[in-house]
């Protein structure tokens, strides 16, 4: 499956989903199926399957915790996937390294060189803990080790209209005439 020829009929992506706990991963995939309700979760503690469809296409995740007795486990998954999506908590500078090493460790195995590697700088609706330009400069370097694509997106999971543009610009670099996710519509006023 891994790093397959894209066809539009088909419009299918395998999405390895990995990142430190408490990262926001399994929050992401709650607000993608459309729930409003997005209260916190527990970190999870094993791999989690999902499949989400919208306008033609369809994304499967496979989600697996971010707690170091799960971590051996990430690139063991990665055959099934197309791309990888990387979660970074830029709420919580005290694990911004513990980040930054395990993506390392990710982006030197020879297998993740062909495959896309998307970076989620999630929790941006809690402040920016980690300022977004110090974030980028330490992972320049990280990510310049990658062959392949990769992408770095400031994110919250609790933003639709965020993730709406972010899922839309991954899914064009598979599908260049694909979009997605349409903006929902909000309106102010009295009912």
């Amino acid at each position: 499956m891994g790093c397959a020829h894209y066809r539009e009929k088909d419009r299918k992506i395998n999405v390895l989903l990995i990142g430190l706990d408490n990262s926001g991963k399994s929050t992401l995939l709650y607000s993608l199926e459309g729930n409003e309700d997005l209260e916190p979760y527990d970190p999870t503690d094993n791999t989690q399957h999902y499949t989400i469809e919208r306008a033609g296409t369809t994304l499967d995740f496979i989600e697996i915790g971010g707690h170091a007795k799960l971590r051996p486990l990430w690139l063991d998954n990665l055959i099934l996937s197309d791309t990888i999506f990387y979660f970074i908590d830029t709420s919580d500078p005290q694990r911004l390294e513990e980040a930054l090493t395990e993506l390392k460790r990710i982006i030197a195995d020879p297998i993740t060189g062909a495959y896309p590697i998307f970076v989620f700088c999630n929790k941006i609706d809690k402040g920016y803990k980690v300022n977004e330009d110090e974030l980028n400069k330490q992972l320049d370097p990280v990510l310049a080790e990658h062959q392949g694509h990769h992408k770095v997106y400031f994110v919250s999971c609790y933003r639709q209209d965020i993730l709406d543009e972010t899922m839309n610009d991954i899914v064009k670099h598979f599908y260049p005439s694909c979009v997605m996710f349409q903006p929902k519509r909000i309106s102010v006023g009295k009912v």
